[in-house]
């Protein structure tokens, strides 16, 4: 059996606060127990966070490049180039390729996808050890 370098220590909650969060929000005391641990007290905290609005998201267009970014992907799909989306495999980067392959697919559009899989470290571009430079399938994108 392998021997854990770590040790968790999982930080001691309030438990009346997840009792009242339950009670009050009307939810479980497991999701109550999360709920407290990010920092959520009330009911319309509770409510907020699970029912986010869309106002809530930041702009992603503050990101710098954004625009830029999104004018060279729309220009690739139209002009039929071959587009890779390279994801992360962590959480965030297998939903984000993932809602952006199949919101694209079903608008029409053909992308392909793949991930990082080496999680020791970051590769860089990795993709293109898996298609041959020369080949009709090597992305442009």
């Amino acid at each position: 059996m392998l021997k854990a370098k770590t040790r968790w220590e999982v930080e001691r909650l309030d438990e009346q606060a997840v009792r009242r969060l339950a009670e009050e929000a009307g939810v479980t005391p497991l999701l109550a127990r999360l709920l407290v641990r990010r920092g959520v007290q009330t009911a319309s905290e509770a409510a907020a966070f699970l029912n986010p609005l869309e106002q809530s998201f930041h702009d992603p267009f503050l990101l710098d490049g954004m625009e830029r970014a999104i004018q060279r992907l729309k220009g690739a799909i139209d002009a039929g180039e071959r587009v890779l989306v390279y994801g992360d495999y962590d959480a965030d980067g297998v939903c984000s390729t993932s809602v952006m392959v199949s919101v694209s697919r079903r608008r029409g559009r053909r992308l392909s996808s793949t991930f990082r899989t080496d999680l020791r470290k970051d590769t860089g571009r990795t993709w293109r050890r898996f298609v041959p430079q020369k080949s009709a399938a090597f992305p442009s994108l």
